[in-house]
């Protein structure tokens, strides 16, 4: 009788891990963009998971931190808008959804979490926030933008004298970034070729660019989109 209990605790174990384990191949991720026709943003890393986003909140994540799988689990069951989901290599997180509003993890730099904070109770309207595993972060909204360093700052102003309002910029690990504006891009560093060649070419509007070793992404409010994975 005892040998019976434990061969169904053992097969109950299994199947409840079975129906809330995340899938660990990144083919899950592509596959369910294709399904969706559409995607409007992902979180895509070299080690640390990686997610997309299409429609209002839908989403699909492999590998992620359990922490950050409930939370958007949470935000979409109550019905918010999860417009961007940030992820380092070493699993720190932020979720930007509805207008302006944010969550994250431990481990974010305090000074972003304080221009977050800043940010929202001046109701401002953000468009992008990011971040890596070294303290360099990017906030911007629509009534302004702030980031962890002087001479990015100097250059993501002189940039949009050029190109108009910043959009998003996204951070990679090794200190480059990738910046979208209203009429154009701008960049510091190097970038896979694939992907330089696709934004030089592509009738996309983009709004983010995402990018992680070999692997890029980029897509339009609508949810149209390009990406190498």
């Amino acid at each position: 009788m005892k040998h019976t209990k434990w061969i169904l605790f053992v097969m109950l174990t299994l199947l409840a891990n079975i129906a809330t384990a995340q899938p660990t191949d990144r083919h899950f991720i592509k596959q369910r963009i294709k399904e969706w026709g559409s995607c409007r943003t992902v979180a895509i890393t070299r080690t640390g998971g990686d997610l997309a986003i299409s429609g209002k909140n839908t989403f699909a994540s492999n590998g992620i931190p359990d922490e950050l799988y409930n939370k958007l689990k949470s935000l979409k069951e109550q019905g918010s808008y999860i417009d961007d989901v940030i992820l380092t290599e070493k699993g720190c997180w932020i979720v930007l959804y509805d207008k302006n509003d944010a969550t994250w993890s431990a481990g974010i730099p305090i000074a972003l979490r304080d221009a977050i904070l800043d940010f929202h109770k001046k109701d401002y309207y953000v468009r992008s926030i990011l971040f890596n595993d070294d303290m360099k972060w990017v906030i911007v909204a629509k009534e302004q933008f702030l980031t962890s360093d002087a001479e990015m700052t100097a250059y993501l102003k002189e940039k949009s004298e050029q190109y108009g309002a910043l959009w998003s910029v996204t951070l990679g690990e090794n200190g480059e970034y990738f910046a979208v504006y209203e009429s154009g891009f701008a960049k510091q560093g190097t970038f896979q070729e694939d992907l330089m060649d696709a934004i030089r070419n592509t009738d996309l509007d983009y709004y983010r660019v995402k990018f992680a070793g070999a692997s890029w992404f980029f897509a339009d409010e609508d949810g149209e989109y390009k990406f190498s994975m």
